[in-house]
């Protein structure tokens, strides 16, 4: 602010006024109503309404899609899961079996010792099956 205005508001007609301390000249400007405020407000309430309006009709789409993608790869995912893990592990009968061989040694001849239970070969899926 220049330091050579002294300020006065008129605040019945809306107008500021400023006098000169050097020259003793007034300068007056058309002061904005507040009417003036009050239809720029309701003009950018308008605006921004519209803005908000469509870019929320546009993420509600951008969702929809999504959310119908995330859903078709997690049904895909759970069939692919479904067909293929058993043919991964290992049958738990076989184990059961061999297990049970291993007790029915160990109480026919009280000989049998944890190596035999080192001697059932490993679980190896097949070749088809992993590729």
């Amino acid at each position: 602010m220049d330091p050579g205005f002294q300020h006065e508001k008129h605040l019945s007609s809306g107008s500021g006024c400023a006098t000169s301390t050097l020259d003793g000249s007034t300068y007056c400007n058309k002061g904005i109503h507040l009417g003036e405020i009050s239809d720029f407000w309701k003009r950018y309430d308008r605006l921004a309404d519209s803005h908000d309006h469509r870019m929320s009709k546009n993420l509600n789409a951008n969702l929809d899609v999504l959310l119908i993608f995330a859903g078709l790869f997690s049904a895909i995912n759970t069939a692919f899961i479904t067909f293929t893990m058993p043919a991964l592990s290992s049958d738990p009968s076989t184990e059961t079996n061999d297990l049970l061989r291993i007790l029915i040694q160990k109480g026919v001849n009280n000989s049998a010792t944890l190596s035999a239970l080192s001697q059932t070969k490993p679980f190896t899926p097949a070749p088809f099956d992993i590729a």
